[in-house]
C-alpha cells in the first residue's frame, strides 16, 4: 500500500488513513513525497509513534506526481490527500484503487452504484472494505424518470406510477446485488434507491460515511466523479473497471 505526504495537516490526515487500512489489510505501507525538509520525514515519525509495529518504507522524489502514478502500477491501494493539487489527475489515471482522503470520521461504506451497468470492481472493493471495518454498506441507485414523464412537472404525476417505476429500480439494484450478498453475507447491505442525481446522492449520502467507493472506467472520473471528489465529507475511493 503506498500513500502520498506532505509536510501539511492534510498530508498528515493520509498518512495516518493510510496506516490504519494497511493494518487491516495486514500490508506494508510505503510513505512517499517530496524531499521538502520535515514533509515526509514528519508524516514517518508520526505513524512510527501511533503504529509501532506496522512495516514501513518511505520513497523521495522530486515528481512526486509521476512517482505516485508508478507507484499504482504495484500497489493494491494508494492513498492521498484530496486537497493535493493533482489528486483527481492521479485518481483518473492510476492503475490501482485510489483513495482521495478528506476526514477520517467512522461511518459506513457507501457505494455508488448503476446498477444497470455495475463496475464489478468497484462492488467488490466496497463489500471488502465493509467486511474489513464492520461498518454497514450502502449501496446508492440513483434513478431518473422514464423519458416521457421528465418534462412534465412532478406534482402532475400519478403516485402509483412513480411507485411502479422506483419498485422496478428496486429490484434492479437487487439483481445486481445478489451474488455480492451471498459471499459476503455477513456484511449488512442497506440499498438506497434515490430519485436524484447520482452526484447530489452520493454528496448526501458522504455525511454520514467513512468511506464512499465508485468505479472509474477508462476516460476517467467523469462528471460525478469529480463532483463528489470536490464535495464529498468523507474519503471517497475510485476503483478502476
Amino acid at each position: 500500500m503506498v500513500a502520498g505526504v506532505d509536510g501539511s495537516v492534510q498530508g498528515l490526515e493520509t498518512a495516518e488513513w493510510a496506516a490504519v487500512e494497511a493494518q487491516r489489510r495486514g500490508s506494508a505501507l510505503r510513505l512517499m513525497g517530496s524531499g521538502m525538509p520535515g514533509g515526509l520525514d514528519g508524516a514517518l515519525a508520526a505513524v512510527r509513534l501511533r503504529h509501532p509495529e506496522l512495516s514501513l518504507t518511505t520513497w523521495r522524489d522530486d515528481c512526486p506526481h509521476s512517482a505516485l502514478l508508478s507507484a499504482s502500477a504495484g500497489a493494491g491501494l494508494l492513498a492521498i490527500s484530496a486537497m493535493n493539487r493533482d489528486a483527481r489527475e492521479i485518481a483518473a489515471s492510476a492503475q490501482c484503487p485510489v483513495v482521495l482522503v478528506r476526514g477520517t470520521t467512522a461511518g459506513e461504506v457507501v457505494l455508488g452504484l448503476d446498477a444497470r451497468h455495475p463496475v464489478e470492481t468497484a462492488t467488490g472493493f466496497a463489500f471488502d472494505a465493509a467486511h474489513r471495518q464492520g461498518r454497514r454498506l450502502r449501496v446508492v441507485h440513483a434513478w431518473r424518470l422514464p423519458a416521457p414523464a421528465r418534462g412534465r412537472a412532478r406534482y402532475t404525476l400519478l403516485e402509483e406510477d412513480r411507485a411502479e417505476w422506483e419498485d422496478e429500480e428496486v429490484l434492479i439494484l437487487h439483481d445486481a446485488l445478489r451474488g455480492w450478498r451471498e459471499k459476503y453475507a455477513e456484511v449488512d447491505v442497506l440499498p438506497d434507491v434515490r430519485l436524484f442525481t447520482a452526484s447530489w446522492a452520493l454528496v448526501n449520502a458522504s455525511a454520514r460515511a467513512g468511506l464512499v467507493v465508485l468505479g472509474r472506467g477508462p476516460a476517467g472520473l467523469g462528471r460525478v466523479g469529480h463532483a463528489v471528489a470536490e464535495f464529498a465529507e468523507s474519503p471517497v475511493a475510485f476503483v478502476p473497471a
